[in-house]
């Protein structure tokens, strides 16, 4: 079982993503719609979660600035945790090229496009 913690701006997307996750019935999903980053620190924790799903936006405080010190504490507490953004990839070019950036430089370990179907999603969640 792949415990999986998703914090996703947009409670649409949160939730196509936990029941296509479900379905297969590999992983344990627990959905963070929105949450501040002592809260998904504590269900990192509480849920011994191996992949952490953080979707990032235009939106004020998901940023990938916004994001950086949650995936910094994360990496730290959590070494083995692997960290996955989503995002919409016609938002804007500065967002996409900075999520590139962060992988490049191995901050974190994937990164997927809402665009990319949910079959793409759960294989590439589970070969992490």
């Amino acid at each position: 079982m792949i415990n999986v913690t998703i914090s996703i701006p947009s409670a649409f997307y949160e939730r196509g993503i936990s029941s296509a996750l479900k379905e297969t019935g590999d992983f344990r999903v627990v959905n963070l719609t929105g949450a501040e980053e002592r809260d998904v620190l504590s269900a990192c924790r509480q849920w011994n979660t191996d992949i952490l799903l953080l979707g990032i936006s235009t939106l004020n405080g998901a940023g990938v600035q916004d994001r950086l010190p949650l995936i910094e504490k994360v990496r730290q507490e959590y070494p083995s945790c692997r960290i996955v953004l989503i995002l919409d990839e016609t938002l804007s070019g500065e967002l996409n090229e900075g999520v590139k950036r962060l992988k490049l430089t191995h901050f974190i370990d994937s990164f997927i496009y809402t665009s990319a179907s949910m079959n793409y999603l759960v294989d590439t969640l589970e070969t992490l």
